[in-house]
């Protein structure tokens, strides 16, 4: 993970996704650039998942109130970005690892709990093919019946 520090006050998702993947902050969606402005959409998750994919990434959101994903993260050893609270009344997105803190991009801190995590998950190349190989060998037994 490389420890990047935000380029501007409002950018702290977009250097996390970087930090976390070890690439430059400007390959990185910028969210908050993308309108409509404050506020979250699902043009703005589906440009992080996208982002995610072409890098061999599945990004995962979950919810704070989703303790046993929660735990699970926690317990998973990887590194994950977690938003909550910040001192200056707005949100703020930090990189945890095994429920700590490990990277801040500004050094501002969370104020209280997380409110919702997201997951860079490695995807795996073959998840996908699971359901494709069980449907051709089900063709296959109804043939055979044929």
């Amino acid at each position: 993970m490389t420890h990047h520090k935000q380029t501007r006050s409002d950018n702290c998702l977009q250097t996390c996704l970087a930090s976390i993947l070890d690439v430059p902050i400007d390959e990185a969606p910028d969210t908050v650039r993308m309108p409509p402005y404050r506020r979250w959409t699902d043009q703005k998750w589906r440009a992080i998942t996208e982002w995610a994919g072409m890098r061999g990434r599945k990004a995962v959101f979950t919810d704070a109130s989703s303790r046993r994903r929660v735990r699970a993260l926690e317990e998973s050893g990887e590194y994950y970005i977690a938003t909550g609270p910040s001192g200056n009344g707005e949100f703020h997105c930090v990189v945890m690892r095994h429920g700590e803190i490990v990277h801040d991009p500004s050094g501002a801190g969370l104020t209280g709990p997380p409110s919702h995590y997201i997951e860079l998950k490695e995807d795996s190349p073959g998840a996908g093919c699971a359901g494709v190989v069980i449907a051709f060998f089900l063709f296959l037994l109804l043939l055979k019946s044929v």
